[in-house]
């Protein structure tokens, strides 16, 4: 009689521990569930939708706004041709028809089955042509040391997660491409060093309707202003110490990738030292504060240039590339 009540109360006890995590564990009730079904003591649910449910849809994304597309009302077109960038046209993707009639970015939206995005350029609108990049591009690190053709491939697909450096040599391809004069500037700070966050990449490209260059910071969707303005590389700076500027932004998309934010070789997640910095103007314009405050431009050569001479000795032994030419030359050199 005692071998009973034993067994019975260790069954009890199963019985109890079974209930308690059916009720407050859904991992182990789903292991549950699957394993009545696969020894057929349980029928599968069979639910009233699957994916072919699902129907294509598109978007047209530009600066902070989106909008759906609606189909074209001609019968055939062209397919969508498989490249990043292409001209307005009427194009036929996933059986549906769209005209693509606006510089910008496009996606194409077929849940369940596949994505596509293309950017539409005619040369007409440069900031449209910056705002689509801006929104397939989010500050990460899974696409960084990707080449420009395996970027590009992505890209018609998915958006590209990558730092300062990544977008930035990434855009100069682009641009160049497209015949748009464009170089590759940087900037850095002369607060105390880290290990981490002592400059940043962007790109400056000449505005022909402007007849001048501007400098555009694509990792955070933005370029900058001064009493309605577009500012070069040297005006941001002066400005940002005097922190009178106005940001611009080209796109709302997500604004960062913070999963496995981690550098090669390293452990330390950085996903908290990125929000720091992008959770809002305010946050973005403090680190502005710090991380611009030397001007830096690519020659042909690729080494960097500036002309701060107080700080000279500090800065050229930042980088073996950094190097100092009086203020009179580096701006008859970039900006004459």
């Amino acid at each position: 009689m005692r071998n009973f009540f034993l067994v019975l109360s260790i069954f009890v006890i199963i019985g109890i521990v079974s209930f308690y995590y059916i009720e407050n564990d859904p991992h182990f009730r789903a292991d549950i569930r699957n394993f009545l079904i696969d020894t057929n003591l349980k029928n599968d649910f069979d639910r009233p939708y699957d994916d072919s449910n699902n129907k294509p849809f598109s978007y047209y994304a530009v600066n902070e706004s989106i909008s759906i597309i609606p189909l074209s009302n001609q019968n055939s077109a062209q397919n969508i041709p498989s490249k990043l960038i292409i001209n307005s046209g009427t194009y036929s993707i996933y059986e549906n028809v769209y005209d693509l009639k606006n510089e910008g970015l496009y996606r194409f939206v077929f849940p369940g089955v596949e994505n596509s995005q293309r950017i539409v350029y005619d040369g007409k609108n440069i900031e449209n042509l910056l705002s689509a990049i801006s929104w397939i591009y989010t500050h990460g690190n899974s696409d960084s040391g990707k080449s420009f053709d395996e970027l590009n491939q992505k890209a018609m697909q998915s958006k590209i997660y990558g730092l300062c450096d990544t977008i930035s040599i990434w855009l100069l391809d682009t641009l160049r491409e497209q015949n748009i004069s464009s170089r590759l500037v940087q900037t850095m700070t002369l607060d105390e060093w880290n290990s981490y966050d002592n400059g940043h990449t962007m790109i400056e490209i000449y505005r022909d309707d402007l007849r001048k260059w501007v400098v555009y910071d694509l990792d955070n969707n933005a370029f900058f202003t001064y009493n309605g303005k577009p500012l070069s590389l040297v005006e941001f700076v002066n400005h940002v110490q005097h922190n009178d500027y106005k940001i611009r932004f080209l796109a709302s998309d997500a604004k960062m990738d913070i999963s496995n934010f981690q550098r090669i070789n390293d452990t330390y997640d950085y996903a908290f030292v990125a929000e720091s910095v992008m959770a809002n103007e305010d946050t973005l314009r403090n680190w502005y504060s710090r991380i611009i405050q030397v001007a830096l431009i690519q020659g042909e050569d690729l080494e960097f240039y500036f002309s701060d001479s107080e700080n000279q000795l500090k800065i050229e032994n930042f980088a073996p590339n950094y190097h100092f030419i009086e203020e009179t030359q580096f701006l008859n050199n970039f900006y004459g």
